[in-house]
């Protein structure tokens, strides 16, 4: 998934970290829900961009490896639980998507092996939630 800061030859990937947090998340269930407004996966969104611009700044500091690795890990929770977020809104299902295509979500290297099946598994949630 690449460095969140790619001229930083000190930021560590979060490839290896998410592979270990998905491998643990790997049959969870997704708590799916769908709510009145607001849709949750707002909140998911917001969480997870401000321990992505986290991990970010620690890289830029030239901040220890341990703690870009704790940060990276907390940011690939995040990630994690944003990926299980069931859009309850086509606006919610629109930054969903937008988000996991920004560099914040995958950007140009795309979600890993572990990843795309809570992907496809929540806006299958949402489809089956919108027109069940």
């Amino acid at each position: 998934m690449g460095t969140h800061v790619r001229e930083q030859e000190k930021c560590v990937s979060r490839r290896p970290v998410l592979k270990s947090v998905a491998a643990g998340l790997v049959g969870m269930p997704l708590g799916i829900s769908v709510a009145a407004e607001p849709d949750p996966v707002f909140a998911a969104i917001a969480v997870h961009s401000q321990l992505w611009h986290a991990v970010e700044q620690a890289c830029c500091q030239d901040a220890v490896n341990d703690q870009v690795k704790k940060a990276s890990l907390r940011e690939g929770e995040a990630l994690h639980r944003f990926l299980a977020t069931v859009p309850t809104t086509r606006t919610g299902l629109r930054a969903y998507i937008d988000h996991l295509g920004s560099p914040m979500g995958f950007g140009e290297d795309g979600p890993s092996d572990e990843e795309m099946p809570a992907i496809l598994k929540t806006i299958r949630a949402f489809a089956e939630a919108r027109h069940a």
